[in-house]
């Protein structure tokens, strides 16, 4: 997708959020004087119109043109006859209602302006309930009679055009020049109508200002106010709709001089690189994008032009703030998060929010940016049915959801970029057709091509072969999980005239490039196994521009020794494509014609590709760092072994499942860089081991927030509960991380998607979990004064509010750099959204050993009765109360005389009210003066509680 299509889609949905909230407001105080006037009301229902044109302007449209919608619109299937007549017939339907809902706005703006009275509040003789509703009325379904003919007339046709850069709807000449026709004239009625309502409109106001400026009419604050936002709306409404008019002008414009393909281009790249009339036709495709206009303009000129709606939508959202962070005081006493006191609808915002969040983590590199928006749409849809049918997002508060938002992102691996060094097809030769085979690879300067071909060497079979080998500098250009395109490019890449060309959705300058000279093979002859021979010369380098690709019918679908085929000059995204064509057949027609292609990359360093070489090294480097970490939480373990809590045993086991773990990964892509196949079943092992350690984490974590060994000495039920949570979450990583690694990136999409839905809704679980435990923990540590084990929770919390803002920093550097960007040079750097993660996580797992490590202090965080004074608890400790204030006084007192135990009570009664004083200043310091993040993400749980204290007190005193 287009840079100015994804902002447009962006602000339009910005503006449909507004929209949204101010229905709401203006359904809140509909029985207010000032907001419950009929212009309202139209407003309300324009919203309707207006929201369901975003939705389908954007998925039929936009994301239907720009992403990979080829799997349902595949030619053959049931789908390619009917989807796009209705896609074409909802879509201009919608675009008729909004224009009347246009006319409706203008009409009652002129009205208001002829009787003065308010703004927003108009004559109700003239637009009462019963012409509201017939207003509905005529807006939806007069043009089910102006759309209905043109698309349910079965002589009328409906196709698609997929091309390398879009796919379109298409139709025969009779019904697009119906259809335009049709939005046309709708389209200028409704500009040349509303503009002059408008004008009308500023005329009149204008008229009124002139007469309030003598003495004889006054008027008061509030009518003026109106006026002057009746003509602030006049002027913003018809500004957008001269543009939209003379868009539509330059159509017919361009039409009549006949230029009749108007909407392919959307290139403005090459505005200056063309001719004139191409400039015209290339501007004009701007009113594509000013479709948004229409959807998302409304809002802001509400906002602009009420002042009473302004001020009432901001009290509102403040006070939705307020609620939604305000706790339940009956969970205050319980100890726990309870209801808030927002609405449903900031339920579902958060919701929205929390499953979106998820969706992104589940949608990795390399997935293109439009990709990126589809699949992340389908895992929130799916999310958010669940979420509201259990409600989850209503048990904590808003803060603990932002938490849960941003930390989703977490403790996920991105897919396994690993790529083959050898790649071998099988191909059955067939008369009178030829096979085109495309092998993509990442590879490094000094990387060397071999070509071998096996086949039955006793079948009289020959056949002819050659290939071509081009780089690019865009690893999506040959990367692509669009299967379909990539075949269809393969003509394109092989054809000799195109050696100086690239695909329009590109745009770089130069390639390297060679063209083998075709080789007869005969199976019998060769005895079975033929090497390409030496290249006839060096690759050269070709001086590229970009064209289009037309959409081509194919008839196919694909060392001790080491005798290369051609040798790689620089560093880029190789493309071999694979050219056989059968020659002379045997008699017997049962004889086996298949032929096996092998195809070997060796860079110096071995097999493995130049984006997963890095990968390599990383996995040695972390399999060092677990060893280290693993000998040093043993040393501390056996130094400290007397006071070793049971929560240290967990912290051992996770490392070493760490340490497993990459011990797998780093075995896999040796073995891949040294014979450049993979050991089957190696990697799947890998990834349950890893689906394993990331089991163990997220136990580790649930059992330190819920207290264990802290707060409380055992599990209780909870232990069944983490145990089944993590045998469900065990099951479907295992499921997702195989069917991942077990297809290749380019099949089995909606596969591998169906298998992390489960993981998704696991992780949201357990997400939910830890942040309701340790917001529990820590106000329980609160409310008892036990600084020791709140201090360990603090730094705790502080530690995963960091992860959350670097997590938040590189998922955002990684959507800019790799995801949206049509040509991704970068390629080298992919390896780090692999990377990144892995890091991420030692960070977590290295704060978590310095907080719980093994130490003679170890005690201070077990189970201890948590008494009402927490130096009760500090006195067991010797080290600790020897810093405590009045730790000599409590020592002398134990051997002194009787004159001496008066004094020394004497003493100790002043000290322990010059304490109080001190304890109820910081009591003041800490309940009102946040000091940490953590405080800012929990804090001001006790406020509740505090203020009901403040209000009893108060009661007893009058």
């Amino acid at each position: 997708m287009p840079v100015e299509q994804t902002l447009l889609f962006l602000l339009g949905l910005l503006s449909i959020l507004l929209y949204t909230l101010i229905v709401r407001t203006l359904k809140k105080h509909r029985k207010t004087p000032l907001l419950g006037g009929t212009f309202f009301k139209l407003v309300v229902l324009q919203f309707y119109a207006e929201a369901f044109f975003f939705l389908e302007f954007s998925l039929t449209m936009r994301f239907r043109k720009y992403t990979d919608f080829y799997t349902f619109f595949e030619p053959g299937t049931q789908f390619t006859g009917i989807v796009p007549r209705i896609i074409s017939g909802v879509h201009y339907y919608i675009k008729i209602v909004v224009y009347i809902g246009y006319i409706v706005f203008a009409v009652n703006r002129l009205l208001s302006a002829l009787t003065v009275s308010t703004y927003n509040k108009e004559n109700i003789s003239v637009w009462g309930p019963t012409t509201i509703m017939w207003i509905s009325i005529t807006q939806w379904f007069v043009p089910i009679l102006a759309i209905l003919p043109t698309h349910a007339w079965p002589e009328f046709d409906f196709y698609l055009v997929i091309t390398s850069t879009a796919m379109r709807l298409t139709n025969d000449g009779v019904s697009t020049a119906l259809i335009s026709y049709i939005d046309g004239f709708c389209c200028l009625v409704t500009c040349i109508f509303c503009i002059t309502c408008y004008v009308i409109t500023g005329f009149l106001i204008r008229k009124n200002w002139k007469r309030s400026s003598s003495t004889v009419f006054k008027k008061t604050s509030t009518q003026s106010s109106a006026e002057r936002g009746l003509f602030i709306s006049a002027v913003l409404s018809f500004c957008v709709l001269m543009l939209n008019l003379t868009l539509q002008i330059l159509k017919i414009i361009i039409s009549w001089n006949g230029m009749t393909n108007i909407f392919a281009a959307y290139d403005f790249s090459r505005i200056a690189s063309t001719q004139n009339s191409q400039q015209l036709e290339i501007c004009f495709n701007s009113r594509y994008p000013m479709m948004d206009l229409m959807y998302s303009h409304y809002p802001w000129v509400l906002i602009v032009t009420s002042s009473v709606l302004r001020r009432q939508l901001v009290y509102d959202v403040k006070l939705l703030i307020r609620n939604t962070l305000k706790l339940d005081e009956a969970s205050m006493s319980m100890g726990r998060a309870g209801q808030t006191n927002g609405t449903p609808f900031t339920f579902f915002v958060c919701r929205v929010l929390l499953c979106l969040s998820l969706s992104l983590r589940q949608t990795r590199p390399p997935t293109s940016g439009p990709q990126f928006v589809v699949k992340s749409g389908v895992y929130t849809t799916v999310t958010i049915a669940a979420l509201s049918v259990c409600r989850v997002s209503q048990a904590f508060d808003v803060r603990m959801k932002t938490a849960i938002l941003l930390l989703a992102i977490l403790g996920h691996v991105a897919a396994n970029l690993l790529m083959p060094g050898i790649y071998t097809e099988v191909v059955e030769i067939q008369q009178g057709k030829y096979q085109l085979i495309g092998v993509p690879q990442a590879s490094l300067n000094g990387t060397v091509v071999q070509l071998e071909y096996t086949c039955d060497p006793d079948v009289e079979l020959e056949f002819d072969t050659e290939y071509v080998l081009r780089s690019s500098p865009c690893d999506k250009e040959f990367f692509n999980t669009k299967e379909t395109e990539r075949r269809q490019n393969l003509v394109f890449y092989f054809n000799e005239t195109n050696q100086n060309h690239i695909p329009d959705t590109f745009d770089y300058n130069e390639i390297v490039y060679y063209k083998s000279p075709i080789q007869t093979i005969s199976c019998k002859g060769s005895h079975g196994r033929f090497v390409f021979p030496s290249p006839t010369g060096p690759m050269t380098v070709k001086q590229v521009t970009p064209v289009h690709v037309d959409r081509v019918k194919r008839d196919a679908n694909g060392l001790g020794s080491f005798h290369p085929a051609q040798s790689i000059p620089r560093d880029g995204i190789y493309y071999m494509i694979i050219k056989v064509v059968g020659k002379s057949f045997p008699s017997n027609q049962n004889a086996n014609t298949n032929v096996t292609i092998s195809v070997q990359w060796k860079a110096p360093y071995g097999f493995l590709s130049a984006i997963d070489w890095p990968l390599l090294r990383f996995y040695k480097i972390m399999c060092v760092f677990y060893s280290a970490l693993a000998l040093i939480w043993v040393y501390y373990c056996i130094k400290y072994y007397r006071d070793i809590l049971r929560i240290q045993y967990w912290i051992g086991a996770v490392i070493v499942l760490g340490m497993v773990e990459k011990a797998f990964f780093l075995s896999e892509y040796a073995t891949m860089n040294d014979t450049g196949s993979s050991i089957d079943g190696i990697l799947e092992i890998a990834e349950i081991v890893s689906c394993a350690k990331k089991t163990m984490s997220r136990v580790l974590v649930i059992i330190v927030t819920v207290g264990y060994g802290v707060v409380k000495p055992r599990l209780g039920q909870t232990l069944n509960q983490v145990a089944a949570v993590g045998l469900v979450y065990f099951i479907f990583c295992s499921i997702e991380g195989i069917a991942r690694v077990s297809k290749n990136t380019v099949e089995a999409t909606r596969q591998k998607q169906f298998a992390a839905l489960p993981l998704v809704l696991t992780e949201m679980i357990i997400f939910y979990w830890i942040f309701t435990s340790l917001a529990a923990t820590i106000r329980m540590l609160r409310l008892k004064r036990n600084d020791v084990k709140l201090n360990v929770y603090r730094h705790f919390a502080n530690t995963l509010a960091f992860s959350v803002l670097a997590s938040v920093v590189f998922m955002l550097w990684s959507m800019i750099y790799h995801i949206f960007p049509t040509c991704r040079v970068d390629w080298k750097e992919l390896w780090v959204d692999t990377a990144f993660w892995h890091v991420l996580f030692c960070f977590i797992l290295i704060v978590i050993m310095i907080l719980w490590r093994p130490s003679q202090n170890n005690q201070r965080y077990a189970f201890t009765p948590l008494l009402d004074d927490s130096e009760d608890e500090n006195d067991q400790d010797e080290i600790f109360n020897a810093f405590a204030p009045g730790y000599d006084i409590l020592t002398a007192r134990t051997s002194g005389s009787g004159a001496e135990t008066r004094k020394l009570r004497e003493a100790e009664k002043e000290q322990e009210r010059k304490d109080e004083a001190i304890k109820e200043d910081l009591r003041w310091i800490e309940e009102n003066i946040p000091t940490t993040i953590a405080d800012t993400l929990i804090g001001g749980l006790d406020d509740n509680e505090e203020i009901e204290s403040k209000q009893l007190e108060v009661s007893k005193m009058l």
